[in-house]
Formats: structure tokens, C-alpha cells, sequence
């Protein structure tokens, strides 16, 4: 789009073209530069602690110690501050022998010992996955035992008009455990062990329904078995059925998702997959840990470095999850016996969609007169608890005697992530996590007192590898950020080399699964701008305090009306309300964390009675509540559930009875309900563009992440009730820049905002804040703003092409002169390049004074571009603007501007014919399923204020695509037109 003067006026994005009447032009500079403080130094060169990581993959031991060394060396100067080591290698076809090159062999703790002393010398801080790919799992463990992953399965035999049944206890339906996979772990050596054997007659057995029993005539016959026997007959004439219930192994071995299940195992002896609930596994895991992968030097160097053990997503394949302390534990913490609620829990085999998302489970039974829902919430909740307890805190307990920390991405086997994300010490969330789901695990951090929130960063980013550029990149993470995320962990970087690979080099995942970013990418050469980017972004999201107004149960608040009223908000885990902590004073719920204004249950359907009770004294303390829809007049749980639901209801009747509260319909009336009740939001837009906003206390004031997520400019006013001052971070360069602004007869105070499309802002509201630069306005009087458009480029292209061996890469480099700027591939014979090309042109300026404000304007770009004026050091291009401030480096007369522009590597390997290794062949149902936003009951609010935002392909997320999807040429260069604007 050619960007006309009317265009541009109206979306010019970093720099504002004057400052409005009657605003002040904000906080003068003092001096020639501002005396330094620890923030404007963090802001200039963000320090490591603040910078990104990265997901570092290793094909196993097959690894050398110096070229470790060599890539702890290429991440440090890409400007990350620490890298994950983790053995994924699904793309590798060609046998490895796991005794010598796998996981845990020597070579791999020569490789781990290398990175560990590259990573204390250059003060990275480096993590190290529990095992090797995910779920956990250690060599030795056999599926029979107390430490690997168990699951509930069970058998049946119907019999009718009395007849008798004389045989063996019928054995599980599912003949296969959970974990088998054809090839490469068919037949796991599994022994069923007999839970139960329980007759009940059959009600009904609708077609396509699970049928109904009659728990009323449930007999336990387990007493009755003999010699794996059973003999007995129904007492009457009906329709009965034969349950056993049956725990055995899952078998599971690694998620390898199909690619390489003719390839070797990747440690010796199979690694199986570990209980996520019980003891056993947390014994089990850490004695491996200690006895074979902790050698002296290793212990000595995790205590200099300080990183942290990770544990991925628990993409558990389990009929229904299940540990060899179930029973008494369940009858312990909930009141009451689970062997004649079984047939409740059991299920089938989870597909591979389920294993990573959770959810499923299928119900294969009703029981008469009993709420199925409350029985599996009791039991879902049970499992979160011994995860929480064993898994959880011992691993945490473990890393934190050998000077690291657990970071766990508590997500999938139906664990409450909510509620685990309190008790980690760091939290991580991944491509399955929408906003909502982030705030989730946010509030979680928040409410749990800890102060980082782990982003597994860019798993799909544009579907295969090399497609991405970095604003891609950057396009996920303002949202994720935007919830609440202030680490990113990207994902990820492959090792150079490994058995079998072609160029450009090992690849995890085979090119099928996001990108792989290093310097085997051209688009790497631009990673030490982002790098400084996301690490002055990441040091404002973690000063201070998370401050929220909303705390909401129940269902997402999805209304355009609420985040045009300027509230924030998270969603606490149900179970959070009653920790101590989170209790009101003054007027703040956890004044001393989130300080919650205002509770919200929207559409909520059932509520714990402790919680009723705390809501309540809330309420009566002056905390404002409000009730969106249907209130909830039930419990969750199954034991005493008519007394329970009884008192829950009188409680709400109580409950809408205060003052302090209100009871409304629909989620757009939520900003005049809150307003009625005292609660102001501390931001007001003019206009009904989608901003999301998160709000942080710091030592300095009021810290404000403003993200325009939406695919058009925002140019509005905004009002906030803030003290002091009013400053913009500039997140491309760190200058703290003095705002317009004019102060409201209320206090309160306006700024414009103008941001490009799915751009953030931070502002920050001080009095003791300094600006490092002036406030890059253009001129008094927008119109003597004009535009100079650049023309007749000196263009000199690196084209990077296929070299001797895998891992090696040529340059060709030749010249050509451009008068109109067009995408390479519209050039002649560069339909296929990859790379770098460096812009030069010269702009002659006849002016006497030169505002700081000058912006030069890219118009269009393929890939991502820094600039450099007149030799100066060559600056980052905010990818989303695609503008650039360069008025402090131009000089009357003649300048040279210089852009360099740097692709993926996309095109050449079309150009090559260099195919991605596409999955395997659904092989009985395991195939990949695309990750999916976090799935929410509906309210049944038909709505058209209702929405999330920008939509994913396919159900992912914004950003993401389908894994290994079809490659197509990208236009990659400086498109243009490229304007000067003074």
C-alpha cells in the first residue's frame, strides 16, 4: 500500500507529528542526558536476567563438546540470556545407539558439562529438561512398577434372563495399554492388576449412549474370584452387566509424534514415562538424576549458574489417569470410598489431540441418580492435589538443594494449571494457552507471590520452519504478554549437525513444527535487536506487582464493552479464594499481590461452599461483587452435595442481598454495574479500537502495557487516574520519552495514543522518573509536516545457498541498482533467494533545523530490517510501524541511509527442492492434533460485542498454523515506497 500524506497522518505510529493544544509537551530532559538509573541502564542494555531464552535441541550425545561451546557462544551474542538443553530429534531416521549417543550416555554429560561451563562463563543461565523429550520419563522404570504412569481401564460381560457366567474375570476391553505405539513400542510389557470386580443391573442401553445402571444393585464380587475365575449367576432375569476395573501401565514411552518410530530409542533402556501423582516417580526420577547425570563438575557449575530443571507439557496417554495410591487417597482427602463410583471414571484411549490439550474422557457409563460430574470433579481434584504435592513440591524441593529452580508447564491431564501455577516456582505456559488461559496462569504467579511467568514461545509460529520473520514472532508474544507472560523461552534451536541430516542442517522437528531459529537462518543476523526488545519489555513486566481490578470465576469475559472500559482482569482458580491471602483490606482483595477491586462470576454454575463463604465475607468487608447471569445455587463436590448445595444457596441469597453487590444479565452491562459500586477503571479510551491493557505497581509509579490488538491503526486519547508524570518507553531503542499531556478537572490525565497494528505501548506514570530523550514530535504545526521520497538504490544481495556438507552454507554476493523498489522475487532470477540485501540510498535535506522526530517510513517490507544513518551503528526497525526515528542523526545537506533486510530461509529451500519430513501415517488414531484456544462453556449470550480478537487458522492460535503445512514463496526485501517524513 503506498502510504499517501493523508494515510500517514492519521496512523503514524512511534513518533507523534506535533503535540495537541493545550497539552504540556512533558517532562523536560534534564541536562544534556539524565543522570543514569538502574531502569534507564536496564532499558539501554537490558541484562541478561531480563533477556529471552531459548529451547536449545540436541540429537542426543551425538554431540561434540566444542561445538556446544560454539552455539552457547552464537546464543549469547544473538543477545539471549539462557537456553534450555533438551534431547528432541523426531526428524532423525537413521538408528543412534542409545548405550552411547542417547540421553544420560557419557556423551550427553560431556555435552551438558560443556554448555554448563560456555554458559558460566558468559553468565547464561541454562535449564535442563528432566528427561529426554516429554512426557518424563528415565531409563529403568518398567511399566510395572510404583514410579511409571498408570491408568484405570476396565472389562465388562453382559448377561441376561439369568444365565450364569463361569470364566475368567473378563479382561480390559482396550487389549493394548494407552502408551503402545505400532513399530516402535507395539506390545509394552504390561501385567493388568484387578482393582474391583462389580455386577449391576443395566436400566437402559440407549443406542449411541452410555448406558445406564442402577448403583442400588451393585455387587461386589471381587471376594468371589478364584484362580483369575469368577462363577456366578444374576439374581433375577434382567439385563446385568460383568465390570472389572483393572490398573496396569500405560506403557508410554516419549511423544515422538510418528517421525522417526523406526529410529532407536532415545536412552538405554527405554525410558518409560513416569507417574505424574505419586512418590514412587519423584524417588525414582531423582535418584537417576543424582546417581548418573550429577557428576561433581555438573553439581558445581548448576550451583554458579543458578538455572532451572523444566518439565514439558503432561501429554499423558491414559484411559483415565490413575496411580497405585488412588483408592486410600481418595477415600482420605474427599470422605468417601471410590470403588463403587469406578464405572464413572473409566474411558477410552485419549487421541494424540487430547493427550496434549487434555480434556476428553469420554464417559462410557451413567449410574442412576448420581451426578457424574461431581464424582470426576472429586476425583480430577484429587489428582491435582497429589501432583501438587509429590510432583510439584518435590521436584521443587530437589532443585532448589542443588542451587536451580523447577520451572513446569503444568498443563494437560486434567490438572488444575491454574492452581499449580500458585505452587511453582516458575510457571510456564505454551501455543495451547489463549489470553484467557494466560491469565489464568498469571493470577496463579500473581496470588502465589512469584514473579516470573514462562512463555514456550512461537511453537507454531507460521506452521514449519524458516516461514517466520520475527515480527511473526513478536505478533504472538505482545498477546501472550498481554496476559501476563514475562519470560520467553523460544522455541526453539536445533543443533547444526546430526546422523543423516542434509542441509540446511538438523532439524528437531524436521522443519514440520514452527521454526527453527539460529544462524543457519538469515534471519538470525537480526536476533541481537529483538533480543533487546523483548528483554527491556520483559524487565518492565516484572518490576513491581501485578495490579488487576477484576478477579473472575467462571467463564472468560469476552465483551469488546469491558476492555473499551479499560478494566483488567485475570481468572483465579476457584480454589485460590481460600488461601489466606486473599483477604480484603481496604477495600483490596490481596492488597499486597494482585489488589484485586471487584469479584466477577460470570455464568458460573457450581461453587464451592468455602468459597460462597469467603465471597460473602468479601461482600460485607466492602469488596464489590457482581453476578453475570444464572448465579451459582450448587457445589462441585459429590459428598453431603443436598446439605452442601442447600447452604451454598442460602449463602448466594445472602450474597445478592449486600450492598456491596450486583446482579446483572449480560457482560456489556459490566462497566456501568462496576462504576455504580465505586469501581472506576484507571483507563478510559476514546475510541472502541480492542486494546488490552495490563497494569503493574513499581517503585517508580504506575506501569501501563497498552497492546492494539486488532489488524488497523489506533489513534485515540486515553485518560488515566494516575499521579505524576506521564512517560513512553521507547522498547526499540530504551529512551524514556516525556508524554504529552494535559491534566483532566478530575485528576486524571490524557494522552494520545497512536499505535500500528498489533503494536504495544508501556507508559509509565512518575514523579521520580527521568526522560533520557525528547518526545520525538515532528513539528508545531502538523501541516508543515512533509514527505521526501527516497529513490535509486545501490542494492547488494547475500543470496545463501546450499554449501559442502549439512550444516554449511555459501553467500553469493552481487550488486544491482533498483529505481523502483519490488520484492526479490519479482526480480529477475532471485524467485528463490534467501538472505540478506543492503539498501543504500542518499536524501539531500535543505532545512535549517531538523526535528528529532524525523521519521523515515519503510512503506512495505518482507522480512525484518535495521538502519543505519551516515554510518552510525546500524539501529532496529520496529516491525510494525516499520518506522524509524533517525532525526538526531541527520545532518543538512546530503545523507546516506542504509537498510539492511534480512529472510527466512524459505525460498531457497523451495528453490532446492528441500522438502520438510512430513509425520507419519495416522497410525490407529495418534496422529497430531493442531493446539486449540482453551476451550469455555457458553453462556448461550448470542452477542455480537462478544470476541477474542484476531483469529488462528484452524482453531490455533493468532499466529500459529498447521504443522507441516505447504511451503510457498514469501516476498522477502524492502518493498517500499520509502518515505523521510520532516
Amino acid at each position: 500500500m503506498t502510504v499517501n500524506r493523508r494515510l500517514f497522518l492519521q496512523s503514524a505510529g512511534g513518533a507523534a507529528l506535533a503535540v495537541r493544544a493545550g497539552m504540556v509537551s512533558g517532562a523536560p530532559v534534564r541536562g544534556t542526558a539524565a543522570k543514569a538509573t538502574p531502569l534507564s541502564d536496564a532499558l539501554r542494555d537490558p541484562p541478561l536476567a531480563s533477556r529471552p531464552q531459548i529451547r536449545w535441541w540436541w540429537p542426543g550425545g551425538a554431540v561434540d563438546p566444542a561445538a556446544i561451546r560454539a552455539e552457547v557462544a552464537d546464543i549469547a551474542t544473538a543477545g539471549f540470556g539462557g537456553f534450555e538443553i533438551a534431547d528432541v530429534r523426531d526428524s532423525i531416521e537413521v538408528p543412534i545407539d542409545p548405550a552411547t549417543l542417547g540421553w544420560a550416555s557419557p556423551a550427553w554429560i560431556a555435552g551438558v558439562e560443556a554448555a554448563l561451563e560456555e554458559a558460566d562463563r558468559r553468565g547464561l543461565a541454562p535449564s535442563l529438561t528432566l528427561g529426554p523429550h516429554w512426557p518424563t520419563g528415565i531409563p529403568g522404570v518398567r511399566p510395572d512398577d510404583d514410579a511409571a504412569s498408570k491408568e484405570l481401564v476396565h472389562g465388562e460381560r453382559r448377561l441376561s434372563g439369568g444365565w450364569r457366567y463361569s470364566g475368567p474375570v473378563p479382561p480390559p476391553l482396550q487389549e493394548k495399554p494407552s502408551g503402545a505405539l505400532p513399530v516402535q513400542n507395539e506390545n509394552p510389557p504390561v501385567t493388568p492388576v484387578l482393582i474391583a470386580l462389580q455386577a449391576m443391573r443395566i436400566v437402559e442401553a440407549p443406542q449411541g449412549a452410555a448406558p445406564l445402571l442402577d448403583p442400588r444393585t451393585l455387587i461386589d464380587l471381587s471376594a468371589r474370584i478364584r484362580d483369575g475365575r469368577i462363577d456366578w449367576t444374576p439374581p433375577d432375569a434382567g439385563e446385568w452387566i460383568l465390570l472389572s476395573f483393572w490398573m496396569r501401565g500405560t506403557g508410554q514411552i516419549q511423544n515422538m509424534f510418528g517421525m522417526n518410530r523406526k529410529a532407536s530409542m532415545l536412552a538405554s533402556p527405554t525410558p518409560y514415562v513416569l507417574d505424574i501423582y505419586g512418590p514412587a516417580a519423584v524417588t525414582a526420577l531423582t535418584a537417576y538424576w543424582d546417581r548418573h547425570l550429577l557428576t561433581p563438575r555438573v553439581r558445581e557449575l548448576m550451583r554458579r549458574t543458578g538455572g532451572s530443571f523444566f518439565e514439558d507439557s503432561l501429554e499423558m496417554a491414559a484411559a483415565c489417569p490413575w496411580t497405585p495410591t488412588a483408592l486410600a487417597e481418595f477415600e482420605k482427602r474427599r470422605g468417601y470410598g471410590l470403588i463403587p463410583h469406578l464405572a464413572l471414571l473409566v474411558s477410552r484411549q485419549p487421541t494424540m489431540g487430547e493427550m496434549i490439550l487434555g480434556g476428553g474422557r469420554p464417559q462410557l457409563f451413567r449410574l442412576q441418580g448420581m451426578e457424574a460430574e461431581r464424582v470426576r470433579h472429586d476425583y480430577d481434584s484429587m489428582l491435582s492435589d497429589l501432583y501438587i504435592e509429590h510432583r510439584l513440591r518435590g521436584l521443587s524441593r530437589w532443585a532448589e538443594r542443588l542451587g536451580m529452580r523447577f520451572r513446569v508447564q503444568a498443563i494437560g491431564s486434567d490438572i488444575n494449571s491454574g492452581l499449580a501455577a500458585a505452587v511453582a516456582a516458575v510457571p510456564e505456559g505454551d501455543n495451547s494457552n489463549d489470553i484467557h488461559g494466560w491469565r489464568m496462569l498469571a493470577a496463579g504467579r500473581d496470588i502465589g507471590g512469584h514473579r516470573i511467568l514462562s512463555d514456550e514461545a512461537g511453537t507454531f509460529v507460521r506452521g514449519s520452519a524458516h516461514v517466520a520473520t520475527w515480527r511473526d514472532l513478536l505478533y504472538m508474544l505482545h498477546r501472550d504478554m498481554a496476559g501476563g507472560a514475562n519470560q520467553i523461552m523460544l522455541h526453539g534451536y536445533s543443533h547444526a549437525t546430526a546422523p543423516g541430516a542434509g542441509w540446511p542442517g538438523f532439524s528437531a522437528f524436521g522443519r514440520a513444527i514452527g521454526n527453527d531459529w539460529g544462524p543457519r537462518d538469515p534471519n538470525w543476523t537480526m536476533a541481537p535487536g529483538v533480543t533487546a526488545y523483548l528483554g527491556r519489555l520483559q524487565h518492565l513486566l516484572r518490576q513491581g506487582r501485578t495490579r488487576c481490578d477484576l478477579a473472575v470465576l467462571g467463564e472468560p469475559l469476552r465483551s469488546q464493552a469491558v476492555l473499551h472500559a479499560g478494566y483488567t482482569f485475570q481468572y483465579p482458580a476457584m480454589e485460590l479464594f481460600d488461601w489466606p491471602q486473599m483477604a480484603v483490606k481496604g477495600g483490596r482483595l490481596m492488597p499486597d499481590g494482585p489488589a484485586y477491586r471487584a469479584i466477577v462470576l460470570n455464568a458460573l454454575p457450581a461453587i464451592d461452599l468455602t468459597v460462597a463463604r469467603r465471597l460473602l465475607d468479601h461482600a460485607r468487608a466492602g469488596l464489590p461483587v457482581v453476578l453475570i447471569g444464572e448465579p451459582p445455587r450448587r457445589g462441585r463436590g459429590w459428598r453431603d452435595a443436598q446439605a452442601r448445595d442447600r447452604a451454598i444457596d442460602s449463602l448466594i441469597g445472602q450474597l445478592l442481598a449486600q450492598p456491596t453487590v450486583r446482579r446483572i444479565a449480560r457482560q456489556k452491562e459490566l462497566p456501568r454495574a462496576l462504576a455504580g459500586l465505586g469501581v472506576e477503571s484507571l483507563l478510559r479510551f476514546s475510541s472502541p479500537d480492542r486494546i488490552m491493557a495490563l497494569h503493574r505497581h513499581m517503585e517508580e509509579g504506575e506501569l501501563f502495557y497498552l497492546l492494539n490488538d486488532q489488524d488497523r491503526p489506533s489513534r485515540q486519547t486515553v485518560d488515566v487516574a494516575a499521579k505524576g508524570a506521564p512517560f513512553q518507553v521507547d522498547l526499540w531503542s530504551g529512551d524514556i520519552l516525556p508524554l504529552p499531556h494535559r491534566r483532566l478537572p478530575d485528576g486524571r490525565i490524557e494522552i494520545d495514543l497512536r499505535l500500528a497494528p498489533d503494536e504495544p505501548a508501556v507508559w509509565i506514570m512518575s514523579d521520580s522518573l527521568r526522560a533520557t530523550a525528547p518526545f520525538p514530535a515532528l513539528a508545531a504545526d502538523p501541516a508543515s509536516v512533509r514527505e521526501i521520497r527516497l529513490s535509486g538504490w545501490e542494492v547488494i544481495f547475500d543470496d545463501w545457498r546450499p554449501g559442502n556438507g549439512p550444516a554449511r552454507t555459501v553467500i553469493r554476493q552481487d550488486r544491482l541498482h533498483l529505481d523502483t523498489l519490488a520484492p526479490w522475487s519479482a526480480l529477475p532470477g532471485r524467485k528463490g533467494m534467501a538472505g540478506t540485501a543492503r539498501y543504500i540510498a542518499h536524501v539531500r535535506v535543505d532545512a535549517p533545523h531538523i526535528p528529532a522526530g524525523a521519521l523515515l517510513d519503510l512503506g512495505k517490507l518482507g522480512g525484518t530490517a535495521t538502519v543505519a544513518v551516515n554510518g552510525s551503528a546500524a539501529a532496529a526497525v520496529n516491525p510494525f510501524s516499520l518506522q524509524a526515528r533517525i532525526g538526531p542523526l541527520l545532518k543538512p545537506g546530503d545523507n546516506r541511509i542504509e537498510i539492511i533486510v534480512a529472510s527466512p530461509l524459505n525460498n531457497r529451500l523451495l528453490a532446492e527442492n528441500i522438502a520438510d519430513l512430513a509425520f507419519a501415517p495416522p497410525l490407529d488414531g495418534d496422529a497430531p492434533a493442531a493446539p486449540a484456544p482453551s476451550p469455555a462453556p457458553s453462556s448461550g449470550e448470542e452477542d455480537p460485542d462478544l470476541a477474542d480478537g484476531p483469529a488462528g487458522k484452524a482453531g490455533m492460535q493468532p499466529g500459529a498454523d498447521l504443522p507441516g503445512g505447504p511451503r510457498r514463496y514469501q516476498d522477502y526485501g524492502l518493498i517500499g515506497p520509502v518515505s523521510l517524513w520532516l
